[in-house]
């Protein structure tokens, strides 16, 4: 893809605008979480004790990876944070992806990797507006 330059310049002001932004940003975030839609049968999760054995159940299961990498998941029976926990700041009633459930509002540790991101597109950017046609390609 070959951008023109008024298309990467205005780009550039977009992470400009990002970097500057996550300067000043609360590091917090917010995830949905309503029942899996593709279970065959619903939850029996109906108490505090059950939710509990599910949690138990996932933490003490053999077969589940565990590369610190994989101490995070979210599977049929729920999500999980068996490393470092979500701390949870604010659990709010919500409807998202048409069904209801709640928003878990929680703290991060930081946005330094995404400030230091944005500023690698504007490192990007700034390379390819100094060259005299510039092409865009990427891999998946």
């Amino acid at each position: 893809m070959r951008p023109t330059k008024k298309a990467l310049r205005a780009s550039r002001e977009k992470a400009i605008g990002v970097v500057e932004a996550l300067a000043d940003a609360e590091a917090i975030g917010a995830e949905f979480y309503a029942e899996n839609q593709f279970r065959a049968e619903p939850s029996a999760v109906d108490s505090d004790e059950a939710a509990i054995a599910v949690y138990r159940k996932q933490k003490h299961d053999k077969e589940r990876p565990t590369e610190p990498d994989f101490t995070s998941f979210g599977n049929i029976d729920g999500e999980f944070y068996l490393g470092e926990p979500l701390e949870v700041i604010a659990v709010i009633p919500g409807k998202g992806f048409g069904r209801t459930g709640v928003y878990l509002v929680y703290k991060m540790t930081d946005l330094a990797w995404y400030q230091a991101a944005a500023e690698i597109v504007v490192e990007f950017i700034d390379n390819a507006l100094s060259m005299k046609r510039p092409v865009i390609s990427w891999s998946y």
